[in-house]
């Protein structure tokens, strides 16, 4: 079985290609969710609001 040295660092997380490559497509995402759920949170609560006129 094969082991790697000691002296060979592991690759970091945020320096790996594949997670460059998602980072802006998970942020972007993230913020849009966050926009979505909060405009129809608002929009829930004045529809009750607007139903007593």
């Amino acid at each position: 079985m094969t082991h790697t040295s000691p002296d060979q660092g592991r690759t970091p997380f945020f320096s790996r290609p594949a997670v460059r490559r998602l980072l802006p497509f998970v942020l972007i995402t993230a913020v849009a969710l966050v926009f979505i759920f909060e405009n129809t949170a608002r929009r829930r609560s004045t529809r009750h609001a607007r139903r007593g006129r």
